[in-house]
């Protein structure tokens, strides 16, 4: 069983988002983040968000994080990462920009396998 989630969110150069998810034992998560408009390869990076997704624990340890890994065929700039819940507990989840450098909207994508 497949169960998925998305929200819209909005970043500035320089920023970044902060998503909370509370996780069961067993729990395989993909979190994705899709960006509305990606940079071109020929144009300023500042026309369209090329992102980073980061995750941490509830005390605000890193866990993971991806740069570049989500589709393919979109040109690369999204992110995508995979994690197994090992207990209960929150999880947090970062959107922002490669090196900050770029802004704008964006699709969080949390699916749920199990």
């Amino acid at each position: 069983m497949v169960l998925s989630s998305d929200s819209h969110g909005e970043i500035t150069i320089g920023g970044g988002e902060l998503w909370r998810y509370i996780g069961q034992p067993g729990e395989l998560l993909t979190i994705s983040v899709a960006a509305d408009r990606l940079p071109s390869e020929d144009a300023d990076s500042n026309l369209g968000l090329d992102t980073r997704l980061i995750l941490y624990d509830s005390q605000g340890n890193w866990l993971q994080e991806n740069d570049d890994g989500y589709p393919v065929e979109r040109g690369r700039t999204n992110s995508q990462l995979s994690y197994t819940v090992p207990a209960d507990g929150v999880l947090m989840i970062e959107v922002r920009s490669y090196a900050d450098e770029s802004g704008g909207g964006y699709t969080l994508i949390i699916e749920l396998r199990g």
